[in-house]
């Protein structure tokens, strides 16, 4: 455990899902972001945890939060609006780095091109070549760290199409489309992205290593990260990268020490890729990496909070799927008390949250006054509240019984 003097800033990472970029997800997490940050406010964290921790160099900017580090002064856009302040230290800054409005801000990161090889982030040096961080947020002096993968998709589809006037491009995605083939005993069956349902949860694509590296290189020039908040796809990512960094790849280091992960996707095994209890569709090349991948399927280690749309009519069998990572037994358990509200298995760390709703990070008051009780729980299992008393962990740990 790190010290418990306080000598990072608290930095939450936030990934967006298919089809979305940071601002659209900004937009999305406003309401569920300013409750943790006053939170946070009157509870302080103690120094991450990750390997990932900030350098000396890095460290600097708990003093300046972002702003003395010329990557985050090169590559990043402060944005704030009306729900939303900046630090005391980034309002010090010029206008022209630090505080834009929304309007121009997307309009200005929109106008951003990545290269279709998906190179490695950019020196401290550079400009805007490479990858790209899609801004930062700073409520109450707590971080929120937006990526935006650097892979394109040609427009938003539903939900989100109906906010895209809102909301110009481009659009992102984690993953990248796949032709896949998935053979049975009468037929074979050759699926593209282009002819899938846009919606029928099981689109057809892959993760990207490429994608995969930047992230983690991101995370680790980001420094002293604490957790990240993930949607969709997103937590698919986080839930890859996670799984990656426990069963000890050394690749990926860990990263964060919690995760939230709202309607998630379970990101092992994709039956579109994997095929069928075969290796349909895989690549002969690339089976000895799904092996290797299939040694992380062992459980969900990392403290997490799980968020479930009852009518999530894309993904909800994929986001029960990804719970199930945590403790199968436990999860089931835990659907057949209780199909609305919280769920614990502290035995393994997490927590599940089931809402009301669809695809969509929760907004009603009574999912976030839950949601932030149940994340708190989360984070003194984590070991990162620096007010929990004995009797709140003891309390945050108990085991549910299957």
């Amino acid at each position: 455990m790190a010290s418990t003097d306080r000598t990072a800033k608290i930095r939450i990472v936030c990934l967006h899902g298919f089809s979305c970029n940071s601002a659209i997800y900004r937009f999305q997490t406003a309401r569920l972001r300013k409750r943790w940050a006053e939170h946070l406010r009157q509870h302080p964290l103690v120094a991450a945890t990750s390997s990932a921790s900030p350098s000396s160099t890095s460290s600097s900017r708990a003093a300046s939060p972002g702003l003395d580090d010329p990557w985050q002064r090169s590559n990043t856009q402060y944005y704030y609006d009306s729900d939303e302040e900046s630090s005391s230290a980034a309002t010090t800054t010029s206008s022209s780095s630090s505080s834009v409005d929304l309007a121009a801000s997307i309009s200005s990161r929109s106008s951003i091109s990545f290269g279709s090889d998906y190179p490695p982030p950019p020196s401290y040096s550079s400009g805007s070549s490479g990858g790209n961080s899609g801004g930062i947020v700073v409520y109450n002096d707590v971080e929120f760290i937006f990526l935006e993968s650097p892979r394109e998709v040609s427009a938003p589809e539903q939900p989100l199409a109906e906010v895209a006037s809102l909301f110009p491009g481009p659009y992102r995605t984690w993953f990248e489309p796949s032709t896949t083939t998935t053979t049975t005993t009468t037929t074979t069956t050759r699926r593209t992205a282009e002819t899938a349902k846009p919606d029928d949860g099981s689109r057809a694509r892959r993760r990207d290593p490429a994608i995969e590296r930047w992230v983690v290189e991101q995370v680790k020039r980001a420094g002293g990260v604490h957790g990240v908040l993930a949607f969709s796809d997103g937590a698919a990512l986080t839930t890859a990268l996670t799984l990656k960094a426990e069963a000890g790849v050394a690749a990926c280091p860990k990263l964060w020490d919690f995760v939230v992960l709202a309607c998630g996707v379970d990101p092992y095994p994709d039956p579109w890729l994997h095929g069928s209890g075969s290796n349909g569709g895989i690549a002969d090349g690339e089976a000895k990496e799904v092996e290797e991948e299939a040694k992380c399927l062992a459980r969900l280690k990392t403290p997490g909070l799980h968020i479930v749309g009852l009518r999530d009519e894309v993904y909800r069998d994929r986001s029960e799927a990804l719970w199930g990572l945590v403790h199968p037994q436990a999860a089931a358990a835990a659907a057949d008390r209780d199909e609305k509200g919280m769920n614990a298995a502290s035995g393994m760390a997490a927590e599940v949250y089931r809402f009301d709703d669809g695809h969509k990070v929760p907004v009603q008051d009574t999912d976030l006054d839950a949601i932030l009780s149940a994340w708190r729980r989360v984070v003194v299992r984590s070991g990162l509240f620096r007010d929990a008393s004995p009797d709140e962990v003891v309390a945050a740990s108990r085991v549910l019984a299957v």
